[in-house]
């Protein structure tokens, strides 16, 4: 009882703070090791732990800045200029059957795509608004297409963290990823400070030691990486 009393007040929490001004990030965002392109910006869901939510790009329609933006129609230049460089595309949502078939047309024209499914085994009171039923349909669909699929997954929350949580999403993802990715390591948290505070408070409410050894460790990571 007293963890649902605490998901409830961290969302009132949540749905009371003021709402940040919408902020675009460049279509060709170029990191220290690796270039993101978002041609589409926003986006309808609102997951709890989304750097996004400091930038005011949740819970809104996307908006198209580029061209082109479909996802068949991007992989197709790509590979018509032969990029040398792996492409790898980033969901937690329903991949269209399309989207699919544009993947394995980019492949075999020799373009190296990897897909990474974004998949924990978090409630809707985290991942809002996401349809959990569908995204795990994507593993078996990518890998009978001969795709590569990667398990993206958040390990910083105690919820994805507990053992029988883990062991419930690799019995639903083992017989098809190549791998699972966790999402922790330094970039990810050299996004936005209220990130990593959103992170170690949530940490905090399951236990202090847990989320005071969680705090120290992402203000570590913040002093080792060099602002953007």
């Amino acid at each position: 009882m007293s963890t649902v009393t605490v998901r409830l007040s961290t969302s009132r929490r949540e749905a009371s703070r003021p709402r940040p001004p919408r902020t675009r990030t460049p279509v060709v965002d170029q990191h220290a090791t690796w270039i993101a392109v978002n041609p589409i910006q926003g986006c309808p869901k609102a997951c709890a732990y989304c750097f996004l939510n400091e930038r005011g790009q949740t819970a809104v329609r996307p908006e198209c800045l580029a061209s082109p933006a479909k996802t068949g129609d991007l992989l197709a230049v790509l590979a018509g200029r032969q990029v040398p460089n792996p492409v790898v595309l980033i969901t937690k949502c329903l991949i269209p059957d399309d989207a699919i078939d544009a993947v394995t047309t980019a492949c075999g024209a020799g373009l190296r795509v990897i897909v990474y499914v974004s998949y924990s085994g978090l409630g809707r009171d985290i991942e809002r608004g996401i349809r959990h039923e569908d995204l795990k349909t994507n593993f078996p669909r990518l890998a009978r297409a001969g795709v590569p699929v990667v398990r993206y997954w958040r390990s910083a929350f105690p919820e994805s963290a507990a053992t029988d949580a883990m062991e419930a999403v690799l019995d639903c993802v083992a017989s098809y990823a190549m791998c699972g990715y966790p999402l922790f390591h330094a970039n990810s948290c050299a996004v936005e400070a209220e990130v990593r505070d959103r992170l170690a408070a949530r940490a905090e409410a399951h236990g202090r030691s847990l989320g005071a050894e969680l705090r120290a460790m992402l203000d570590e990571m913040k002093r080792e990486v060099p602002s953007r």
